[in-house]
């Protein structure tokens, strides 16, 4: 699977990125640092799977969440959104837009690494 992940914090992007690669059922992650970044990635590639922070230094994980293919067939990659904030109320507004999941940092980080494990299982795995 191919993953975009979105979020402006260098530390923890790297450290995202360094989870999320170790995946068995990850092929590739293309890490962005931002709205404007991650919207340049998603025109010229496609991901089966987004996990954006939501609040980035140029928007919100929203931003994004609305350039998803609406039901023209188009390919729509499972949209995962992580935040500090989570809210019942921003949870609620994320899944509303068209996220699939969310998830808090600081105490869901493992439901979302079995998240992308559950929702693209390994088809090499026995």
């Amino acid at each position: 699977m191919d993953v975009l992940l979105v979020e402006d914090s260098d530390v923890v992007r790297r450290e995202f990125e360094r989870l999320i690669a170790g995946l068995a059922v990850v092929d590739r992650v293309v890490a962005a640092e931002g709205a404007a970044v991650a919207g340049r990635e998603i025109e010229r590639d496609t991901f089966d799977a987004w996990v954006l922070d939501f609040d980035l230094g140029d928007g919100t994980a929203l931003d994004l969440i609305e350039s998803l293919p609406g039901d023209s067939g188009a390919h729509r990659p499972s949209v995962f959104v992580v935040t500090n904030h989570g809210s019942p109320a921003l949870r609620e507004r994320c899944l509303d837009a068209g996220a699939d999941r969310f998830f808090d940092k600081s105490g869901d980080l493992d439901a979302l690494f079995a998240a992308l494990e559950d929702t693209f299982p390994d088809p090499t795995a026995a």
